[in-house]
């Protein structure tokens, strides 16, 4: 996914496919909408800031081999 490529969207809800392989740094940041995101099975790696300001953001779902970066923060 490209860096802000979802910056201030009105996303409440996103089912990522399969062949997204990571969430960088700011891909959805500022989404105040966004509530829950699903991963597909190739999400690797979630990055810190990926949803940075996401006040909404109460649900990730993810495989259990997915990297999640330890400064993570929404």
């Amino acid at each position: 996914m490209w860096q802000y490529a979802f910056t201030r969207c009105g996303l409440e809800d996103i089912v990522l496919p399969d062949k997204v392989m990571q969430i960088i740094p700011y891909t959805f940041m500022d989404c105040k909408s966004l509530r829950q995101v699903c991963c597909g099975s190739g999400i690797k790696k979630i990055y810190a800031h990926s949803f940075k300001g996401g006040d909404s953001l109460t649900d990730i779902q993810c495989g259990p081999d997915v990297y999640v970066d330890p400064d993570f923060k929404v």
